[in-house]
């Protein structure tokens, strides 16, 4: 049975796991659980799902979303398998919960399976520099595409190049946080001397990443079943 939705998993986080298997134990960590077809979490019933290899599941994606799996970008990867599942009773703990999960996890793209719309959830974003300020930037930390150290140095020199561009000075660093964990550290100087508002100064300025649009998850119609 083919269901509303399918999300590419890709490759590269799986270090040669099962992607069946590791996708278990990664929406395990957001509280989900896939048992015999069931998708549930904790007790209550969210949908049903089932896996398709890759052959099998490239079928169920649009025409116009082929290109975009065959090119992920340097922090995407190959596709390994597809999760296919539907919302069974209540779609806000689809869209609310599950999408941002599978977002995070697949880093690849998700698309419908009745209308041909897709979301790509790996892409360059533009951010406004102000995310650099505190803890709750990046959405929290939860739009960059991982912790690994390699890619947070990425972001790291990307937003050191983005403060000397807007003609300011200033260290970024890297923080060992569940929540935002590339941030200004010490002071924001222009023209040599002190911001005394960092966030507002950086408010005005740009970086653009490789990172997770989670913008997609405002699209209720989208998400709905």
């Amino acid at each position: 049975m083919t269901y509303t939705f399918v999300a590419a998993i890709a490759d590269n986080r799986l270090a040669g796991a099962d992607y069946r298997d590791w996708t278990s134990r990664q929406l395990a960590e957001h509280g989900f659980r896939l048992e015999d077809g069931d998708l549930k979490r904790g007790d209550d019933l969210v949908g049903f799902y089932a896996f398709f290899d890759r052959d099998q599941g490239v079928t169920l994606m649009p025409t116009d979303a082929h290109r975009a799996l065959t090119d992920p970008g340097p922090y995407g990867g190959a596709i390994a398998g597809y999760l296919n599942w539907t919302h069974a009773l209540d779609e806000r703990v689809g869209q609310a919960q599950l999408a941002p999960a599978l977002l995070a996890i697949g880093c690849s793209l998700v698309a419908r399976t009745d209308n041909g719309r897709y979301q790509q959830a790996l892409r360059q974003i533009e951010f406004p520099l102000s995310n650099l300020v505190g803890s709750h930037g990046f959405a929290d930390g939860e739009a960059l595409v991982s912790r690994d150290d390699e890619y947070l140095r990425y972001v790291q020199r990307e937003a050191q190049a983005a403060i000397a561009a807007a003609g300011l000075a200033g260290d970024v660093g890297k923080f060992d946080t569940h929540h935002n964990p590339i941030r200004i550290v010490g002071d924001l100087r222009l023209h040599g001397r002190v911001v005394s508002d960092p966030e507002r100064e950086l408010a005005g300025h740009r970086l653009r990443i490789w990172a997770l649009d989670r913008a997609c998850l405002a699209d209720r119609e989208f998400w709905s079943d």
